[in-house]
């Protein structure tokens, strides 16, 4: 694993440690947040390379493509995905203002997401790197969904809209996938990126023990200002951003239960509740934010 020395964002060396946070799925180990002084992004350090970051997914409480339901968290993570189906359908149709054009979903999970856009006439592309979630996501679909590497080097299409639903802050080169994924955006098209915001209220509240640091699966940490800066990087613009509204309650259940020794489902609904209530006058305070990118 990979000591962080400079900002793999920018190159700066003004970094230092914001965090010592715990991989509570896998190792039970500490790793570093170290926090950028220049462009406001968070690197988990020491960080899994490509070929070591598959160990820290072996867990059967890793919930976000197993299709797995076995308690409270796990069951309103499944609820919570069911509605939200149609919101992320709406939002992409009212950012490319189009009611069918073409879909690029980059970690497509199971595939549930581009199903439902395909239902009402999109044509659909997925690309999702765990094996299992791939083979779901071809099925459901009825088409071959691809592996990571097809992004770099299989895809010569042009997409209408682009989306990565809580997947950048798993990829090992952030520029690289921003700047490529623009070459792959049509003209007049949109990006759509949602990632958790570690200058919420709720990663405030919890702090190091914040359970959206994810450390080491999380291996990029992401604030309004670093999408500001990393967008721009790419020669692109941030239009606007939007709030997730389940997000502030499900990662305050998820940090009572997971990380907490003590945890109390009381005090997460209190924090969930002050998180959400709070991002609704202070949008860049949510706990997670959905990103609308377009060329400049």
């Amino acid at each position: 694993m990979k000591p962080i020395q400079t900002c793999p964002i920018c190159g700066s060396e003004k970094i230092e440690i914001k965090h010592q946070s715990l991989d509570f799925l896998v190792t039970q180990s500490f790793f570093s947040i170290m926090e950028c002084d220049n462009c406001g992004t968070c690197t988990t350090s020491p960080q899994p390379d490509t070929l070591e970051i598959d160990a820290y997914y072996k867990s059967e409480d890793y919930i976000s493509h197993s299709g797995k339901s076995t308690g409270i968290i796990e069951s309103l993570y499944k609820i919570a995905r069911f509605f939200t189906l149609r919101s992320k359908r709406t939002l992409i149709e009212n950012e490319s203002m189009l009611r069918k054009g073409k879909l690029l979903d980059i970690g497509c999970g199971s595939g549930e997401f581009l199903r439902f856009c395909q239902d009402s006439g999109w044509d659909v592309t997925g690309i999702e790197p765990g094996v299992s979630a791939r083979e779901k996501a071809s099925e459901l679909l009825g088409k071959k969904v691809h592996k990571t590497d097809a992004l770099f080097q299989n895809l010569d299409e042009k997409f209408d809209v682009i989306s990565m639903w809580h997947v950048l802050e798993h990829v090992h080169d952030p520029n690289k996938y921003i700047s490529h994924i623009r070459d792959l955006l049509n003209p007049k098209g949109v990006i759509i990126i949602a990632v958790p915001n570690y200058t919420s209220t709720d990663a405030n509240d919890y702090g190091a023990e914040w359970a959206a640091w994810d450390a080491p699966r999380h291996l990029f940490h992401y604030s309004p200002k670093s999408m500001r800066y990393l967008v721009s990087k790419a020669g692109m613009k941030l239009d606007r951003l939007k709030m997730m509204p389940f997000d502030p309650f499900y990662v305050s259940l998820l940090t009572e239960k997971s990380v907490k020794s003590n945890g109390s489902i009381i005090k997460a609904c209190w924090v969930g509740f002050k998180s959400w209530f709070i991002s609704l006058f202070a949008k860049e305070n949510a706990s997670s934010l959905i990103y609308i990118i377009r060329k400049s």
